[in-house]
């Protein structure tokens, strides 16, 4: 008697090795851990200076800072994949074939 659901795991596993791509190295993951880093600060900075801004400055109520600031994110999380899709839809002559901007 044939077990089947030994043959489809026998299957599943032989195509996740082959489809498997190879680690990455620990150059490559500090390189991108550090780019991000350097990202993810610039990008707090200015959230945490709006802020500012909005509570001591403007005198607006700390609560109705926050939730204009969540507003924000969400319709930017919306609007990023919708945005991405029309740029990879949209040639320009700036754009390169790949679909990336050239820089000259």
């Amino acid at each position: 008697m044939v077990d089947h659901k030994l043959q489809l795991t026998d299957r599943i596993g032989a195509a996740q090795r082959h489809l498997a791509t190879p680690p990455i190295g620990r150059l490559q993951l500090i390189g991108y851990a550090s780019g991000n880093f350097g990202k993810n600060l610039l990008w707090s900075t200015a959230d945490l200076t709006l802020l500012f801004l909005f509570t001591d400055v403007m005198a607006v109520d700390p609560a109705v800072a926050g939730w204009v600031i969540l507003a924000s994110l969400c319709i930017n999380a919306l609007l990023d994949p919708l945005m991405g899709g029309l740029a990879d839809r949209v040639r320009s002559q700036l754009s390169s074939a790949e679909g990336g901007a050239t820089v000259e």
